[in-house]
């Protein structure tokens, strides 16, 4: 019955592991950009497609874009009607949702979610349907995947100006409010930056909790084998192995560990730095959460939070299956006494 609870551990442990490393590496997909919220007026196309213009020479990409709520949709072949969330952009349209590059060059094309697709043409491969919203003829150039109910499609001159929000490519991880800042300087606008690069370096060093249970546990295990060692080259041994298994494990957290680069204080002597960085990271949070996000951006947090949620199951497990393991050492041992 031990060995059946111990490899049952042991499954689930490796399995909650494995689907963390497999949400958080598809978290990494869209790690690399930065959403801005405009303040002050929203832009119209005219605006938007200006400064797509003046920005053409640099080699970040970015998307203008913003939402209108309850849309209807009509396809007038089949009768099929629905309600969506209607994705306004200007520029490139791979930072809301890639695979839709093509939008940017389709003045009078859409995409819309499998389940609208669905609903309106009863198929869910709609490529080339005409849909109709408010008396204009989309033709849909393709369905993606969405957690919400959307159309996705250009900003024209007569929706005026709704684009709040742009993404901005990233040209170097990591750097997500200082490049952004830098496109609103040279763009000679105001916004507020969602950097989402802490969220996504915190779940990849949560990562590394499980690994790093797993060394000490076995680093401790050696330690205890020295004690219980009469022999001096076997406790030498022990020794050199306990040593040895402390650097590898060492160096693995150090070499995988993530930090942002804007949690490295100048001076370490700025005690004032944490209090500051934590107040940015509070209101970053907050702006993250209570604003509207692309579909990028809402599959990033997505991914982070089930990697997350994955690796601290994993974590969890591992405690108790070592706490089992000791607790049924423990039992062994007294036995032997007796």
């Amino acid at each position: 019955m031990r060995r059946i609870r111990v490899c049952a551990g042991m499954f689930i442990t490796a399995l909650f592991f494995l689907l963390a490393v497999r949400f958080c590496t598809a978290a990494r997909r869209y790690s690399d950009t930065a959403v801005i919220l405009l303040e002050g007026q929203a832009l119209d196309t005219k605006q938007a497609a200006g400064l797509c213009e003046q920005e053409k020479e640099q080699e970040q990409g970015f998307c203008f874009w913003g939402e209108q709520d309850a849309a209807q949709l009509v396809c007038r072949e089949t009768g099929g009607m629905g309600t969506v969330k209607t994705v306004l952009t200007q520029g490139n349209p791979e930072l809301i949702v890639p695979g839709i590059g093509m939008l940017a060059y389709q003045d009078r094309g859409c995409f819309v979610d499998a389940q609208t697709a669905q609903e309106l043409f009863g198929t869910q491969q709609a490529a080339g349907q005409t849909v109709w919203c408010d008396e204009r003829a989309y033709t849909v150039c393709g369905v993606v995947e969405s957690l919400d109910r959307i159309m996705i499609r250009q900003a024209a001159e007569e929706d005026g100006p709704v684009l709040h929000m742009v993404s901005v490519y990233l040209t170097q991880s990591g750097s997500g409010s200082g490049e952004a800042q830098q496109f609103l300087i040279r763009s000679g606008l105001d916004g507020k930056v969602m950097d989402t690069g802490f969220l996504n370096a915190a779940a990849q060093d949560l990562l590394l909790l499980l690994p790093l249970l797993l060394g000490v546990w076995l680093v401790s295990l050696l330690a205890g084998q020295i004690r219980c060692s009469t022999r001096t080259a076997q406790r030498l041994l022990y020794a050199a192995g306990t040593l040895g298994a402390a650097a590898v494990i060492c160096f693995f957290v150090f070499r995988h560990l993530q930090i942002p680069a804007d949690m490295i204080p100048t001076k370490w002597s700025d005690f004032s730095f944490w209090e500051q960085w934590w107040e940015k990271q509070r209101e970053n949070l907050l702006l993250i959460f209570r604003t509207a996000k692309g579909e990028a951006q809402l599959t990033m947090l997505w991914n982070l939070g089930l990697g997350m949620l994955c690796n601290l199951c994993a974590v969890c497990s591992e405690v108790f299956l070592l706490l089992l393991s000791g607790r049924d050492g423990g039992q062994s041992a007294g036995k032997v006494q007796k």
